[in-house]
Parts: structure tokens; C-alpha cells; sequence
């Protein structure tokens, strides 16, 4: 099945039920600081009261945020640089790079394959700040290499989901 089919599934799935909470569920999925871990309870939540499956958005969800690793390389790689120019850019950036950076000095300092052992640890950790945005700028400042990046990420934002939506699950089983 071709990567194009896939999408236009996915997008037809989208739409065919698409409403405002779905679409601000996709939103916040894909956005710095929140990413799934609030945009997932949204659409589960919405799934649940439309009595549909939540396993198809779980998988737009995963497929959104790996989507997103290549995009935020793709930014940091030919636009940031650029932008640096801009001096708004570059006094709003600058800081929150060096916070960022900050977070992820143990994962510099590892060395080895226990970096990615770290980042995914880091991006699989369910609090705000800790998901894919973060960790891909992590990987792109310290030149961690793009593949082994890529699957540290991919599982770190796999664990989290998980954990998002097993507790939202279970919140959802209580207030029921």
C-alpha cells in the first residue's frame, strides 16, 4: 500500500466525522508544549461520546507526531537560520533554545547509544515540554545522528501516547 493511499485515507477518515473538538484535538497534537499529551484525551474523549473507535485516531495521532520530527529537522536545518536574522526571532528563540538545551545536557553527556537510549526516555515522559518538539530540537543541537534520532523519537513519542491514552481511558472509566 503506498504511502499516498495511506494518507488519503487517513484523510478521509478525518473528515468523514470531522467536528470543532476533533479538529482542535488534531491542533493541539501537533503544537510545541502540549503535542499528544493534550491533544489525545480531546479525541479520545471525542471517539468515546460519538461511540466510535479510538484505535484509528490513535494511529493519525502517531502518524501526525512522527510526521512532525521531519518537519521540525526540515525548520531547524533551512529556516531557523535564516529567521536568526530577525531580531525578534532571534531575542523570542534564543531563550527557549537554551532552556531546551538545558533540559538535555545528560543526554549530551552520555555518549554512546545510551543518547538515544536517554532521548527516548525523555520524549516518552508524559509532562509538557518533554515530547517530540523538544526532543528533535535536542537531537539537532547536540548533531545526534538523524536515523538513530528518528527511531529514539519514534519509540519515546510511541510509550507516551500509550500512557496518555491508557490513563485517559481509565479517567474516562471512573467518571463513567
Amino acid at each position: 500500500m503506498s504511502l499516498t493511499l495511506i494518507f488519503l485515507l487517513i484523510l478521509r477518515l478525518i473528515l468523514h466525522k470531522m467536528d470543532l473538538q476533533l479538529l482542535i484535538g488534531f491542533l493541539l497534537t501537533i503544537t510545541p508544549i502540549f503535542e499528544l499529551r493534550a491533544g489525545s484525551p480531546v479525541i479520545v474523549e471525542w471517539a468515546l461520546k460519538n461511540d466510535v473507535s479510538v484505535a484509528p485516531y490513535f494511529i493519525i495521532i502517531l502518524f501526525l507526531n512522527v510526521a512532525l520530527i521531519f518537519f521540525v529537522f526540515f525548520f531547524f536545518d533551512f529556516i531557523h537560520e535564516k529567521l536568526l536574522l530577525n531580531k525578534l526571532y532571534r531575542k523570542s528563540s534564543e531563550p527557549i533554545l537554551l532552556r531546551i538545551r538545558r533540559k538535555g545536557l545528560r543526554i549530551e553527556k552520555s555518549g554512546g547509544n545510551l543518547q538515544y537510549i536517554l532521548l527516548a526516555l525523555f520524549v516518552s515522559i508524559p509532562f509538557p515540554g518533554t515530547g517530540i518538539w523538544t526532543g528533535t530540537i535536542l537531537s539537532w543541537s547536540f548533531g545526534l545522528n538523524r536515523r538513530k534520532s528518528l527511531v529514539a523519537i519514534t519509540i519515546g513519542t510511541l510509550v507516551a501516547s500509550l500512557l496518555v491514552l491508557l490513563a485517559t481511558l481509565g479517567i474516562f472509566l471512573v467518571i463513567s
